[in-house]
C-alpha cells in the first residue's frame, strides 16, 4: 500500500483522513486511486485536462516530484506521498 498524506484543508473531502491508502506502481496510479475511493477530492487535486493543479506540490517520502514526472515517477509499497499546498504572492 501506498499512503497519500492530504493538507488539513482537503481532508474533509477524504471521509476526514489524515492518510488515503491506496494501491499503486506510479504517482499518477495513487492519485487516480484517491480519486476513485473519494470522488469530492477530484475537483481539488485535478484540473479539467486530469492533470494534478499546479498549485499543489507532491513529495514521495521526502522528495519533491516534478510536475512532468507525475505519470512515471514510481511508488514503492510503503511509501509515502505528501500533498502540500504552495504559497504564493506576498508583498513586493
Amino acid at each position: 500500500m501506498v499512503s497519500i498524506r492530504l493538507p488539513q484543508v482537503l481532508r474533509k473531502y477524504a471521509a476526514d483522513l489524515d492518510f488515503v491508502e491506496v494501491t499503486a506502481t506510479t504517482v499518477a496510479e495513487a492519485l487516480e486511486a484517491a480519486v476513485a475511493a473519494h470522488p469530492d477530492l477530484e475537483i481539488r487535486l485535478l484540473d479539467t485536462d486530469g492533470r494534478f493543479h499546479s498549485h499543489l506540490l507532491l513529495f514521495v517520502d521526502g522528495e519533491q516530484v516534478a510536475r512532468e514526472d507525475h505519470a512515471t515517477r514510481p511508488v514503492d509499497a510503503g511509501a509515502r506521498i505528501d500533498v502540500l499546498m504552495s504559497i504564493v504572492g506576498g508583498a513586493a
